[in-house]
């Protein structure tokens, strides 16, 4: 089961030696993929990435959760951020080719309101319910979790979600409400993203 965040983090500060590969089996995937819509290359992608959960671990101790939703994840695109940063000077100081959106990703993260701050708290958001969704492979029908996938996830019109799958829309709300509710109690770990997001 995947433990709350808070609890994880804990852990990782009480040197737990499970606890550190669980942070990175669920984080790592996420910067990468998201490193890799900012047009990052493969190895660029890679070294950024152990550069971020680096970072994480040498910070991890001075992180503090205010309370708030999405404390750990906005803490992490901080990092994430200092870390492209950096990235991009080194590559501008060897007059590396970079992407212009990932110039424009690497300003854009420092605003808490930028698309590319959205982007990644969705991404972030969605990694946590997916990873959430497989411990329910026996609670929930494969059904039910196509029908919360395409309206939550992948955020599909509940009326073509209920037309391609021959349900009514109402069966869509349902389910989406009925799947969240197993979600809820199954982790704590939903506690760092915000409800409205799905």
């Amino acid at each position: 089961m995947t433990l709350p965040i808070l609890e994880l983090l804990e852990q990782i500060r009480d040197r737990d030696p499970n606890a550190w590969p669980e942070l990175v089996r669920l984080y790592r995937p996420l910067i990468l993929r998201w490193l890799q819509s900012c047009q990052v290359s493969e190895s660029d992608a890679e070294d950024i990435s152990q550069e971020v959960l680096i970072q994480v671990l040498r910070l991890i101790d001075d992180f503090e959760h205010n309370g708030r939703v999405g404390a750990f994840r906005n803490w992490l695109r901080a990092v994430t951020h200092n870390v492209m940063r950096n990235h991009l000077r080194k590559a501008e100081q060897h007059e590396t080719w970079l992407s212009d959106k990932l110039r424009f990703t690497v300003t854009a993260l420092s605003s808490d309101s930028s698309d590319a701050t959205r982007q990644f708290n969705r991404e972030h958001d969605r990694m946590i319910v997916e990873r959430l969704l497989g411990e329910l492979n026996d609670e929930v029908s494969l059904r039910a979790m196509t029908i919360f996938r395409r309206y939550c996830l992948l955020e599909e019109s509940a009326e073509s979600v209920a037309a391609d799958l021959a349900i009514s829309v109402n069966c869509v709300y349902v389910t989406r409400v009925r799947v969240l509710q197993k979600l809820r109690a199954k982790s704590e770990l939903l506690d760092d993203i915000g409800w409205s997001s799905l």
